[in-house]
Formats: C-alpha cells, structure tokens, sequence
C-alpha cells in the first residue's frame, strides 16, 4: 500500500523544511536565502506503517494566523500539522515531566525546543495512522526567534528525543486520509510558565 503522503513528501524542498529552512526573509535568511530556523537535526527518512501511534501538541489560544476556529473545530484544527511524536518518545516527555515535576506541556517544550512563542502546548491529539505515511525523524534542533536562541535541554538523562516531521499533514485532506483520532485532552492553562 503506497503512502497516503507520498506526493506531499516527493515535493521539493521537503527535506530542507524538515531541517528547518524556510521561505526566504524569514529569520536567519538574509539576501533573499531561505532562513533557517528549528527543524530536526540528523533527518532520517521512515515510512510508518499503518496502525502506528502518534501525538501532536497544539494550542487553545488564536493567534493572528488562526482568528476563528471554523467549523473543524479546536481540536481538528489542532491536528493539522506536521511535527508529531511516536508514542514512545511521548512516553519519554511524560517520565522527563514526572522526574522535573512540571506539566506535560513545559516538559514537550524544553525537549523538543518550542519557543514559548511559536505554541502554549496545550492541546495533544493522540491518532493512529489508517494508512502508511512517509516522514523524517531527527532530534529537535533550537529555533531562534526575535534574535534568541530557544535554549537546548542540557542535562537530558537519556531524554533525548526524537520527532516527527510528517509532510502533508497540515493539509485536512490528507489528514483525514491518513489518521484516526483517538484522543484530545487539554492540558494545565499554565504549562509553560
């Protein structure tokens, strides 16, 4: 059975926005070069076979981008995008937020580098794939973001991660192809604070 995202992954330039480069002007990119900004580090192509458990970290709040909620809904909303985590490396961020006593959101935050202003991480979506999908996984890499540099988990005792980037993803099509949602919870309001 081909991959639901197949086309989506063939497209140029997936790779190098699963590395973190993006559209040009954007920070880091200078003289029209794409700007260079998160990511994954150490990209590896995987397909994931049908029935896998994956889980994705969204957000309440509206932002400029995203004024309404539209018909989907919170949650389905939530769902479209491309960074995702296997179970297991959730399991990881749930042991690393028991062991640091912090909320499962800080926790996803500090282990996969989100700036405080890119997400309130939540909102998780547990889904488990109908269909294989093709993806890159690799170690989150810091994003800099009004000239900062999000700071790296230093002392990571064994809880390095390893993400998710799923091409096609934000697109509700392919979404609804490819993926069952099987649960959303919404996280403690202050759980990147």
């Amino acid at each position: 059975m081909p991959a639901t995202n197949e086309r989506a992954f063939d497209m140029p330039g997936t790779l190098q926005r699963a590395m973190g480069f993006g559209r040009p002007g954007l920070i880091g990119g200078a003289g029209g070069k794409p700007g260079k900004t998160g990511g994954i580090t150490g990209c590896q192509r995987v397909e994931l076979v049908a029935g896998t458990s994956i889980v994705r970290f969204g957000q309440k709040r509206l932002t400029p981008n995203r004024t309404s909620l539209s018909a989907r809904g919170l949650f389905s909303g939530a769902a479209e995008g491309e960074w995702w985590l296997e179970q297991d490396q959730f399991d990881r961020v749930e042991r690393y937020a028991t062991e640091q006593r912090i909320e499962v959101g800080a926790a996803v935050g500090a282990l996969c580098v989100v700036p405080e202003e890119w997400s309130d991480l939540d909102i998780v979506i547990f889904a488990r794939l109908k269909s294989p999908l093709l993806a890159y996984r690799g170690s989150p890499n810091p994003a800099t973001v009004r000239g900062r540099l999000a700071p790296k988990l230093r002392d990571n005792h064994n809880y390095l991660i390893k993400q998710l980037f799923v091409p096609g993803l934000a697109n509700g099509d392919v979404l609804h192809d490819a993926l069952m949602i099987e649960r959303q919870v919404f996280l403690h309001q202050k759980a990147r604070h």
